[in-house]
């Protein structure tokens, strides 16, 4: 079971929001690099990939749904140790975001740090919400459990309503005060 609580950290920058989540997991740094790269793995926790493969300069046309067909276009590709894509979603106009992924080796673990930037206030509530189940229901059996990911989306509308409370809600006008306060 996932908490229904927002794990995200949420950083706002002017009209601009940024999603971070970090996971250590009890695997290799290795096996860690090759769940988020290899497009068999990357479907058992996250979308199944219709074409391409994440490398140089690569572009992933994914298969979210019937009416939800993103292109990752990589921009970054640090072999076993970071990707970077640009996240063109067709079926919203115009969104275009930009996600990290980080691996690396801590003593006998594996952390993962993803982050989304470039989303707007509407948009990131539905991709925090996602995120949060991607990992914690998917990538986190796919490495720990003999049954693997069980990608329950019951948890999805309690954190879609989370998030929006948190970002568009009095707590994130209260961080943005204290926030100003302590910088004057």
């Amino acid at each position: 079971m996932i908490a229904l609580t927002p794990n995200a950290t949420i950083d706002r920058t002017h009209d601009q929001i940024r999603l971070s989540f970090e996971r250590r997991f009890d695997t290799s740094a290795d096996e860690l690099w090759d769940a988020v790269t290899n497009p068999d793995r990357i479907a058992r926790w996250l979308f199944p990939v219709r074409e391409g493969r994440p490398g140089p300069d690569a572009s992933i046309h994914m298969d979210a749904g019937p009416d939800d067909q993103p292109v990752w276009r990589v921009t970054r590709w640090e072999p076993k140790s970071a990707w970077a894509f640009r996240w063109d979603h067709p079926t919203h106009a115009g969104l275009s975001t930009l996600v990290t992924i980080e691996v690396a080796a801590d003593g006998e673990e594996a952390v993962l740090r993803l982050t989304h930037d470039e989303l707007t206030a509407h948009d990131a509530p539905e991709y925090a919400a996602g995120w949060q189940v991607h990992l914690d229901k998917g990538l986190v059996p796919l490495l720990s459990s003999p049954a693997g990911p069980d990608l329950d989306w019951s948890q999805w509308t309690p954190l879609h309503a989370a998030y929006t409370h948190v970002i568009a809600g009095e707590r994130w006008a209260s961080a943005r005060v204290d926030a100003d306060e302590s910088a004057g």
